[in-house]
């Protein structure tokens, strides 16, 4: 063995003994380098409801602490729990996912929200991003988009579906112009 040999497995060694004397005082226990994040879902099909669960409860940094199917129920949830992320749909019964949002929002600011719906209305997609939710995926595209939209939410970014972002771009650019934009074309108000 070469002298530099040496030295270097005395100082790996050196090194190794040192952090092992350093977890047995109890300074460096073994953590996850990313928290576990809590994850509430709002939805009123019990089948999507279970799929958005098991899509989700397979990333190893969520964990799923409740499921419910109501407006009124995600808003006492939300308060309860307090979870980091919330996956509402907008047409929940009694209270809608949007109307749902503004008072968790107002209660828990830095619980994330992620709109997951069938409703593909331009308007409906920006009142749900106003509200406070920055992810917008509809329920047709899910099986790509979910877990790209979970990933920049809980990043504060934005995301919306591939299928809407160009019509909410253009009903957008219209409004600004003062045209209304439909799918069979623009018209003058």
């Amino acid at each position: 063995m070469t002298a530099v040999a040496r030295k270097k497995r005395v100082k790996t060694t050196k090194f190794i003994s040192q952090y092992l004397r350093h977890l047995s005082r109890g300074k460096g226990a073994f953590r996850l380098e990313k928290p576990i994040l809590r994850v509430l879902i709002m939805e009123g099909h019990e089948s999507l409801r279970k799929y958005v669960a098991t899509k989700l409860g397979g990333k190893l940094q969520l964990r799923i602490v409740a499921e419910v199917a109501g407006g009124v129920d995600a808003v006492r949830k939300a308060e309860e729990l307090r979870p980091d992320l919330i996956v509402i749909d907008v047409g929940l019964p009694r209270l809608d996912g949007i109307e749902a949002t503004r008072p968790i929002q107002k209660v828990h600011p830095n619980s994330k929200v992620l709109f997951v719906t069938e409703n593909c209305s331009p308007d409906v997609a920006e009142e749900a991003l106003r509200s406070g939710g920055p992810g917008y995926v509809l329920k047709s595209n899910a099986e790509e988009d979910l877990l790209p939209a979970v990933d920049a939410v809980l990043r504060s970014k934005r995301f919306i579906s591939f299928g809407l972002a160009g019509t909410l771009l253009r009903s957008r650019r219209s409004h600004r112009m003062g045209r209304v934009w439909r799918p069979e074309g623009n018209a003058k108000i």
